[in-house]
């Protein structure tokens, strides 16, 4: 009992050891500042300036309910002109 109680500590660090690798490789991946890298992130939202503009031209999004492998900007942040994430009152009043 002993050997196999062993053998699935070495299985959880393992496993542990290899889910730390992962993330830390993806974050990598976000290379810009305040990036999070998600393996389901949503397709819906409010996620550049020109949403933010068509929000306050209040013209509808359209989206899919899908999940997208990537890099989201963190903290209700946007996707600004140059592809940073900003604060939503930082993004350009008109296109």
């Amino acid at each position: 009992m002993k050997s196999f109680s062993t053998f699935l500590s070495i299985v959880i660090v393992m496993f542990v050891a290899h889910g730390h690798s992962a993330h830390l490789k993806h974050e990598k991946l976000c290379a810009r500042p305040n990036e999070i890298y998600l393996s389901c992130g949503s397709a819906c939202g409010i996620y550049t300036c020109a949403d933010v503009l068509r929000n306050r031209l209040q013209q509808q999004i359209f989206c899919t309910q899908q999940c997208i492998t990537g890099c989201f900007c963190k903290n209700e942040l946007v996707r600004g002109p140059n592809g940073n994430c900003i604060p939503k009152h930082a993004c350009p009043t008109s296109g």
